[in-house]
């Protein structure tokens, strides 16, 4: 009787983890729409993710195959969970293309550790998506 009861009780211990129904895989994070100039992104990134308690540890982009370019960073944070976050432009064009353009529609993705972090993701994609709007049409704005 009192093995059944512990087993229980620990059987239930994880059940109110973030992502815990994500058990079966990886999360496939968090999505928004920003709008903003794609040349400001890697700005956007060097001030949000401090606030959420991430590190950079690599950038690259990326093209689809049809055009479209995806901007990924890999980030670290404070309790070594890694993270990545996808900054997608919706119309298809090369680097110089993309910064000619001006403000632009762009996906942003984020995922935090392997079950997910929906709290943090969120967070961190609004903190982007502000700052991006901050930095349309401007060569610099003021941190506040």
């Amino acid at each position: 009787m009192v093995a059944g009861v512990l087993l229980g009780v620990v059987g239930m211990g994880g059940c109110a983890g973030p992502g815990w129904a994500a058990l079966g895989g990886p999360s496939s994070g968090t999505t928004l729409q920003a709008l903003g100039d794609w040349n400001d992104l890697d700005a956007a990134m060097e001030v949000s993710a401090p606030k959420v308690e991430l590190a950079l540890e690599h950038v690259e982009t990326v093209a689809d195959g049809r055009g479209r370019l995806t901007r990924v960073w890999t980030l670290r944070g404070i309790r070594d969970e890694s993270a990545e976050v996808r900054a997608t432009a919706r119309e298809s064009g090369d680097e110089r293309e993309l910064e000619a353009a001006g403000t632009i529609a762009i996906d942003l993705n984020a995922s935090v550790g392997r079950l997910g972090d929906s709290v943090r993701e969120k967070t961190l994609l609004d903190l982007m998506r502000q700052r991006l709007g901050k930095l349309s049409g401007v060569d610099y704005a003021p941190l506040r």
